[in-house]
């Protein structure tokens, strides 16, 4: 295809759809009339990008914690202080998980996936 011959057919397909040059009456306004309707537009912008914001800074900490022996007694506490967080709707949630040394199978690679001290 010739360029030119493309070029020619989207801009007279363009002129129809605005309007004759000389009769400023078919044409669309892009004038002041319709600052109220950008304003709006930026004000909700503005007004998701502060949701967006707020939505992500209320969002709960979560805090993992090591624990003894998954019957004992630290690993009661750690899930009752889970649940009154959770009850609450605090902005902290616990997580906790046994990393003593009759805790189990594989508590002591979790506890150090977290990034916890396990002090014996």
């Amino acid at each position: 295809m010739n360029p030119r011959r493309v070029f020619s057919a989207w801009f007279a397909a363009i002129r129809r759809l605005v309007g004759p040059a000389d009769g400023d009456a078919h044409r669309l306004p892009l004038t002041s009339d319709n600052t109220w309707l950008i304003a709006a537009g930026v004000i909700l912008l503005l007004g998701c990008i502060i949701a967006a914001a707020l939505y992500v800074e209320v969002q709960p900490t979560t805090l993992r914690i090591a624990v003894g022996p998954t019957a004992g007694d630290d690993a009661r506490l750690i899930e009752a202080m889970a649940t009154q967080f959770a009850r609450d709707r605090a902005t902290i949630r616990l997580r906790g998980g046994s990393a003593g040394r009759n805790g189990g199978t594989g508590d002591s690679a979790w506890a150090q996936t977290c990034g916890c001290e396990i002090n014996q």
